[in-house]
C-alpha cells in the first residue's frame, strides 16, 4: 500500500512568513557539497510495484526541487511503521560546513496543520560526524520548539561544524511526545543541501581565512593547518608568516645568495635578488657566475677581445694576459689606431706603408709606398730629367757661394790684430756668438758671462739650437755632406785644432751640415690644443712617426712631443723626446710604461746657463713620486766624471717595470 497521508489545509501566508524569517541567514555564494554525494537510509521504502529509484535515499541529494511528491522521483521515502528513521550523506572528506537546508515532502498539498506530512517532520535531529555513527558526532540541531503551525517545509540550519557525514534522524520511541507528532518516524526528504564554508576559510562560523597553502589548497576547516605545506614565501603550520628577509621558497627553506647586491636580501617567493647581483654574478638568483664572455653587475657587459680567445675577468672585464691582435684599452675593446697593430696595439706599422697604415691584426701594409711610387713613376719620367738639371744648377750655386764666403773670411782674418772685426753673419744677433772668441785673453768666468747673456736674451720657448740654425751663415750644408768626414782616433787632436781655426769655423760648418727644418708633415704638434705641451715653439714631432699615448688614443690627450726612431735591427727601436715640461711629466711616464722603456738617456742638463732645458722627471735618491698613474722610486745613483747613472723603479697600476 501507499503510505497514508492526512491532507490538511495550511495558509500560504504562513509559509511565506516563515521563509522570509529564515532565508536572510543564507549566503547564496556557498557551494552545496552534498550534491550527488553517496547517501543511504536505515529503513528504505520497499514495494515490489514501485521501482527502488522512485524512493531512493540519493534522491535527496540529486539537486532537483520541482516535484516534492511520492511519484516525482525527487524525494527519499522511508518504510512505514518504524519508530526510528535515519538518513545520511557522505561528503567524501572532513569538510567545513556553514549551513544546511532541508526541503521536506509536501505532495503538492498546501503546507500547514492540515498537511499530513507536517507531523512527520516534527521532532527531527541533525548530526555532524566523522564516522557513520551519529553518537560519535555532534548534534547540530534538535527540534524541541516547532509545532504544526510554526514548522516550515524548508528549513535552513546555521550549523558551522566540520565533519564527513551529515545525519538526519527522527524517532518516536518516547512516551512523552506531543500529541501532534506522527505515530511513526519517517524521512520524506526531497532535498538535503549541505553548504561548505567559503573558499579558503576555516574555524567557527568559517570566519577565519586560510593562509598561503601550497597550490591554493583548502586548509583544515577546523584549525586552518595546511596539509601539504606552504606556498613559496611563507612558513608555519597555517602558512601565515612570511619568510625572514634572507630566506625564500617553499616553507622558507632556501637562503638568499650572498652575491645579492642589496644586503643579501631577495624576493621571498622566487629568490630573485633585490637590486640585482654584484659584479660577476648572473641574475635573478645570483647563484651562478657570469657566462664566459660577459662581466660586471648582472653580467650586462660583454668582454672585449682577449688574446687567444680567453674569457675576461667576470668582475672587472679585464683580460687575463693581454689584448688580442688589433685591440687595446682596459677592456680590449678599442681597435688599434691606423698606425699600430698586434697584441695591445704595441707594434708600429712600417714606414713603407702609405700613411703608415696597416692591417691591425698582422701589420701588413694596406698599401706599400713602393707600389704608390711605382704608380707615380710611370707618369713622371720627363719630370725626373728636369728635376735632375735643377739639382745640378743648385749644387753649383752652393759651391760658388761657399768659395766666395771662405775667400771673404780669409781677407777679414788678414786685418791688423788691434782692429778685430766681427763676421757679418753674426752681427746684430741676440746670441752674440762672435763675442765667444773676441777677446782670447778673457778668463773662464768671462766666457760664462757671455754665454749667460745669450740665454738671458732668448725667450723661454726658443731653443738656442733653433736660433743658431735660423742665423746659420752657411746655408743647408747637409746638401753636400762635405763637413762630416771620417778620421782616425789618433788624429783627433789635430782635427780639433784645425776646426778651431778662424773662430771655430770648422765646428760651425760641421754643425751647419746637420739636417734642419721640417722634412715631413708635423701638423698634430701645431694644433692649438697641443702647443702648450711643446717646450719650444718651432720643434714638433713628425706625424708619421710620433708616439701616441695609446691609453688616450683618438682623443686630444694622446699627444706627446716624441718620435719613434728605427734601429739597425728593428723598427721603432728608440724614442727621441723633448725634455719633459712640468705639465707633461705624467704623459712622459705614461709613454715610458706603454713602450716598456728600460733605459732613458738624457742628452741635456736640466739647465744650460740660465736656460731651463728639462724639468726634473725623477725623485731624489730614496724618495718616491707619483706622476699621473705612474709611481717612480729612486733606488740608486752612481756619479762619474761626466755623467750620472740612476736606477729607478717604476710602478704602473699593478705592474712593475
Amino acid at each position: 500500500m501507499y503510505p497514508r497521508m492526512n491532507m490538511l489545509a495550511f495558509s500560504k501566508t504562513m509559509i511565506n512568513a516563515v521563509l522570509l524569517f529564515t532565508l536572510p541567514s543564507i549566503a547564496f555564494t556557498y557551494e552545496n557539497i552534498a550534491l550527488n554525494k553517496k547517501a543511504c537510509q536505515t529503513h528504505p521504502y520497499i514495494n515490489r510495484h514501485i521501482p527502488a529509484a522512485t524512493v531512493d535515499a540519493s534522491n535527496a541529494v540529486d539537486g532537483l526541487k520541482t516535484d516534492f511528491s511520492f511519484f516525482g522521483q525527487q524525494c527519499s521515502v522511508s518504510a512505514e511503521k518504524q519508530l526510528e528513521a535515519l538518513w545520511r550523506v557522505d561528503l567524501g572528506a572532513i569538510l567545513g560546513i556553514h549551513h544546511i537546508t532541508i526541503y521536506y515532502r509536501t505532495d503538492h498539498v498546501p503546507w500547514g496543520p492540515e498537511n499530513g506530512f507536517v507531523n512527520r517532520f516534527l521532532g527531527f535531529s541533525v548530526y555532524i560526524s566523522n564516522t557513520t555513527n551519529k553518537e560519535n558526532g555532534v548534534l547540530c540541531f534538535k527540534d524541541y520548539y516547532f509545532t504544526q503551525v510554526t514548522i516550515p517545509p524548508v528549513i535552513t540550519l546555521n550549523c558551522s561544524r566540520h565533519g564527513r557525514y551529515v545525519i538526519y534522524y527522527n524517532n518516536r520511541k518516547s512516551r512523552y511526545l506531543p500529541p501532534y507528532y506522527s505515530q511513526y518516524a519517517f524521512n520524506d526528504l526531497c532535498e538535503f543541501e549541505v553548504y561548505e564554508c567559503g573558499s579558503n576559510t576555516y574555524g567557527p562560523g568559517c570566519s577565519e581565512k586560510c593562509g598561503q597553502c601550497l597550490n591554493g589548497e583548502q586548509c583544515d576547516h577546523v584549525n586552518g593547518a595546511c596539509f601539504k605545506g606552504c606556498e613559496a614565501g611563507y612558513y608555519s603550520t597555517m602558512c601565515k608568516i612570511e619568510c625572514p628577509s634572507k630566506s625564500y621558497g617553499k616553507n622558507c627553506l632556501q637562503t638568499c645568495s650572498e652575491k645579492c647586491y642589496t644586503s643579501r636580501t631577495c624576493d621571498r617567493k622566487t629568490g630573485a635578488c633585490d637590486g640585482g647581483c654584484v659584479e660577476g654574478w648572473k641574475p635573478p638568483l645570483c647563484d651562478a657566475e657570469c657566462d664566459a664572455f660577459s662581466f660586471g653587475r648582472n653580467c650586462k657587459k660583454s668582454c672585449g677581445h682577449c688574446q687567444y680567445g680567453e674569457p675576461c675577468n667576470k668582475k672587472t672585464g679585464q683580460c687575463p694576459s693581454r689584448c688580442a691582435s688589433g685591440y687595446e684599452g682596459n677592456y680590449c675593446d678599442k681597435p688599434c689606431d691606423h698606425t699600430f697593430y698586434g697584441p695591445d696595439c704595441n707594434l708600429t706599422c712600417s714606414t713603407t706603408c702609405v700613411n703608415q697604415s696597416c692591417n691591425a691584426t698582422n701589420g701588413k701594409c694596406l698599401k706599400e709606398k713602393a707600389q704608390a711610387n711605382e704608380e707615380k713613376r710611370h707618369n713622371s719620367s720627363v719630370a725626373i730629367g728636369v728635376c735632375f738639371g735643377i739639382v745640378v744648377v743648385f749644387a753649383t750655386a752652393v759651391v760658388v757661394i761657399i768659395v766666395y764666403k771662405r775667400k771673404r773670411r780669409q781677407d777679414q782674418n788678414q786685418l791688423p790684430p788691434h782692429k778685430p772685426k766681427r763676421c757679418m753673419q753674426y752681427e746684430n744677433t741676440d746670441l752674440h756668438l762672435s763675442n765667444l772668441n773676441k777677446n782670447k785673453q778673457g778668463a773662464e768666468s768671462s766666457a760664462r758671462t757671455e754665454t749667460d747673456k745669450a740665454y738671458v736674451d732668448l725667450p723661454p720657448d726658443v731653443d738656442i739650437d733653433e736660433k743658431i740654425h735660423q742665423e746659420n751663415p752657411y746655408g743647408d750644408m747637409y746638401v753636400n755632406e762635405l763637413y762630416c768626414p771620417d778620421f782616425l782616433t789618433k788624429d783627433i787632436g789635430s782635427v780639433i785644432m784645425k776646426k778651431k781655426k778662424a773662430e771655430n769655423d770648422g765646428f760651425k760648418r760641421e754643425y751647419a751640415s746637420l739636417p734642419y727644418g721640417e722634412r715631413y708633415p708635423c701638423d698634430i704638434g701645431k694644433l692649438n690644443v697641443n702647443v702648450p705641451k711643446n717646450r719650444f715653439k718651432a720643434t714638433f714631432p713628425y706625424d708619421h712617426s710620433r708616439v701616441i699615448l695609446r691609453r688616450n688614443a683618438g682623443s686630444a690627450d694622446d699627444y706627446i712631443n716624441a718620435n719613434y726612431l728605427d734601429g739597425n735591427e728593428r723598427k721603432n727601436e728608440y724614442i727621441a723626446s723633448q725634455g719633459p715640461k712640468e705639465s707633461t711629466l705624467a704623459d712622459f711616464w705614461e709613454m715610458v710604461c706603454q713602450d716598456k722603456v728600460k733605459q732613458i738617456i738624457m742628452l741635456t742638463n736640466l739647465r744650460e746657463g740660465r736656460k731651463l732645458k728639462c724639468h726634473q722627471y725623477w725623485p731624489n735618491l730614496g724618495n718616491k713620486e707619483t706622476y699621473g698613474t705612474v709611481s717612480v722610486k729612486s733606488m740608486q745613483e752612481k756619479h762619474y766624471a761626466f755623467y750620472i747613472v740612476r736606477k729607478l723603479q717604476v710602478f704602473h697600476k699593478p705592474h712593475v717595470i
